[in-house]
This record gives structure tokens, C-alpha cells and sequence, in this order.
């Protein structure tokens, strides 16, 4: 029972978490102009697993111009405290010899590192927008099912974009937990 109690208190300081990114606290503000318009969010499965996985889409940002929130959901098993322990501890989350849940949002997640490139497509031209390293994601919030890790906010004008994630070395810790990176503007999911 020690262990539902901790899930229990786990899962609902997390979701107190996410709520705070409603507030404009975490690193995923709501856009209230985005409410009205049909705005693109994009959802697609990304394997940590390996050094060099490349995925690669093709996105259509929305009518004005917005900052879109790029970004990794770690997915968990439903009911699974000792998952949902192990994946906050590795991403930062988890004080991992107190076991208490860190109220500020410090960098202390294991390195994730990836490269993201942005590239707005017009026609025949293409004109890379974005093209950066990252080794560390950062954010806070989730739920007992899901925790998200921010990469990077991009202000994106109404074009077509393609977009590609690498993996710049294997997270063979987060081999096991399946994983989606994720595209869309803050508060619209």
C-alpha cells in the first residue's frame, strides 16, 4: 500500500503541475489568440533507443503568426507508480534520494541530447529557420499517464515547415518508455 500512497501523492502534485502551465508558469504558456483557429498539432511516435534516428515531417503553421512549443511526451503505463517514479527521477523531476518532487524547475534531467532543424518551405526556396543542438529538455507538469519535456519555443509565420529530430546519442535509460514528439501551440492540444 506505501507504494499506491506514493503514486497517489506523485500523480497529484504532477497534475498541480500541469494546471501551473495554464497559469503561464511552466515552460508551455497558453496563446488565448490561438483559441478561434484551427491550429495544426502534430503527434508522432520517436525512438530514443538509438544514436542517429532522424524523423522528419512536414508542418503547416496557422494562419498568424504564433510561437509553437516543440517538445518530447514520455508516455506511462496507467497505474504504474514505480515507472512513473523511475521516468521523473531521469527527467529531473524527482529528488532521487528523497524521493520529494522538486517545486522549482532546475535542469536536472539525465542529457537528451537531439538537433532540431526548422526549414520554411516557399516554392523552390528553402530557407533553414532554426538549427540547433540540444542536450537537455526542460518544463515541468504531466500526469500519472504522460510527462512532457520541453525542447524549444519557435515563433513560426504562416508557411510550410519541415522539421526534423535527431537523436545525437542513444538514451538507452528511456529505451523503454515510449515516446512522442510533439508540435503545436501552447494551451491547444
Amino acid at each position: 500500500m506505501k507504494h499506491n500512497h506514493f503514486g497517489f501523492r506523485l500523480a497529484l502534485i504532477l497534475c498541480i503541475f500541469a494546471s501551473l502551465s495554464c497559469m503561464q508558469v511552466s515552460a508551455f504558456p497558453i496563446n488565448f489568440a490561438g483559441f478561434f483557429e484551427k491550429l495544426p498539432h502534430v503527434t508522432l511516435p520517436f525512438s530514443l533507443a538509438e544514436k542517429g534516428h532522424i524523423l522528419t515531417t512536414d508542418f503547416k503553421a496557422g494562419e498568424k503568426t504564433y510561437t509553437y512549443s516543440f517538445y518530447l511526451s514520455f508516455s506511462l503505463r496507467s497505474c504504474d507508480p514505480e515507472q512513473l517514479h523511475r521516468v521523473a527521477i531521469l527527467l529531473g523531476l524527482i529528488d532521487p534520494n528523497t524521493g520529494q518532487v522538486f517545486t522549482q524547475f532546475e535542469d536536472r534531467s539525465i542529457p537528451i541530447p537531439l538537433k532540431l532543424t526548422v526549414i520554411r518551405l516557399d516554392g523552390e526556396k528553402e530557407t533553414v529557420v532554426y538549427n540547433k543542438e540540444i542536450s537537455k529538455t526542460s518544463g515541468g507538469g504531466g500526469t500519472n499517464s504522460y510527462l512532457p519535456r520541453g525542447i524549444d519555443s519557435i515563433k513560426l509565420e504562416p508557411a510550410l515547415y519541415r522539421v526534423r529530430l535527431e537523436t545525437l546519442a542513444a538514451v538507452p535509460e528511456l529505451a523503454d518508455i515510449p515516446v512522442n514528439f510533439e508540435i503545436g501551440l501552447p494551451g491547444k492540444h
